[in-house]
């Protein structure tokens, strides 16, 4: 009786002394931040400084955070006596797809990060030719594989050098550079291979003369049409009459 009684008695102070305002919360640490604040973090998980780190409940703060349509994994962590650790991933602009009159920020799975009416703050590449499924913060615009495939292949040097990629049907896929010239990609399997055959082989072009359009639909011969004097011919980049 008396061993039970000294660790009954033992378990009770551990119980009371965890408890006790040497516990209390007093900072709050946040990793891996770069658009969100430390303010904007502590005010989404929800907690507040005097709390007891023995009640915070880590669960609950990570699922109030991912709430976060910027924010793609979480952790949280104690660490004692007085600190929780917030490590955070924050999904990355990757580009921008077009929505009836709306631009969707996206990331590289092609969830929505933000709406915009003015494509000037972000100098990423445009996504048009296919409708959204939804356009709610947080949830994947598009489930397309072609739109998968272009934003898995927009390295940076891809980035810089495209203004826009236009899914105009099945095995369609054109590409337009900087300077508005359309580049034939045909479907998108291995689209990255193209994007930088495309970069390399338009970077060695006579800039003196005009291009209509870059064909790089077969990786291995890319062909390039230039404009006739006085303009173009008129000649479609597909051929999309039904026969």
């Amino acid at each position: 009786m008396k061993t039970v009684f000294v660790i009954t008695l033992t378990i009770m102070a551990l119980y009371l002394f965890s408890q006790s305002p040497f516990f209390s919360l007093q900072e709050i640490e946040g990793r891996g931040l770069q658009r969100i604040s430390l303010s904007e973090l502590t005010e989404e998980s929800g907690l507040s400084k005097g709390q007891n780190l023995f009640q915070v409940d880590t669960d609950r703060v990570k699922r109030r955070l991912l709430k976060d349509p910027l924010i793609e994994r979480a952790e949280v962590k104690r660490r004692f006596p007085h600190t929780i650790v917030i490590e955070i991933k924050e999904r990355q602009p990757r580009a921008l797809f077009l929505a009836n009159d709306t631009f969707l920020v996206i990331d590289r799975k092609g969830y929505c990060l933000d709406k915009i009416s003015s494509m000037r703050s972000y100098n990423l590449p445009i996504i048009t030719g296919i409708k959204a499924s939804t356009t709610e913060l947080g949830k994947k615009v598009s489930s397309s594989r072609d739109m998968i495939s272009i934003l898995a292949a927009l390295d940076p040097e891809v980035q810089n050098f495209f203004s826009e990629f236009n899914i105009a049907g099945k095995e369609q896929l054109i590409a337009y550079s900087r300077e508005g010239i359309p580049v034939l990609l045909g479907s998108s399997d291995n689209l990255s291979q193209k994007l930088h055959v495309a970069v390399s082989f338009m970077k060695s072009l006579n800039s003196a003369m005009p291009v209509e359009y870059v064909d790089i639909r077969a990786v291995s011969a890319p062909a390039v049409k230039y404009q006739q004097i006085g303009g173009t011919n008129g000649e479609k980049l597909y051929n999309t009459d039904k026969t």
